[in-house]
C-alpha cells in the first residue's frame, strides 16, 4: 500500500490485513496490523467513521476471541462514550 493513499484506502487495507491475520491466527502480523492501524485511527475516524467503527468493533471481537475482555471493553466503551456514537448505524449501535 502506498504511504500516499487516501486515509479511506489505507484503512480498508488494514481491515483486510487485520481480518486475514486474525482468520490466520497469525499473532504477530495481527499485532504489526493494529499497531499501523492506531497510527491511522485518528486521520481514519475524520475520514470514515462508520469505518472506523467498524475496524474498531472487529479488534473488539479479536480481543474477545482471545479472552481479552477489559481490552473488548475499552475498545467498545470508546464508542458508546463516544459523542458521535448515535452517528451511527443502528446495527453498529447493536441495536
Amino acid at each position: 500500500m502506498p504511504d500516499d493513499a487516501p486515509v479511506r484506502m489505507r484503512l480498508r487495507w488494514m481491515l483486510l490485513a487485520f481480518q486475514d491475520a486474525n482468520h490466520d491466527g497469525d499473532p504477530g502480523r495481527v499485532q504489526k496490523t493494529l499497531n499501523d492501524y492506531f497510527l491511522l485511527r485518528e486521520a481514519a475516524l475524520e475520514g470514515d467513521r462508520k469505518l472506523t467503527a467498524y475496524t474498531d468493533l472487529n479488534m473488539a471481537v479479536h480481543f474477545a476471541d482471545r479472552f481479552e475482555f477489559a481490552e473488548t471493553e475499552a475498545t467498545v466503551r470508546q464508542w458508546t462514550s463516544n459523542p458521535l456514537f448515535p452517528a451511527l448505524t443502528s446495527r453498529q449501535r447493536g441495536r
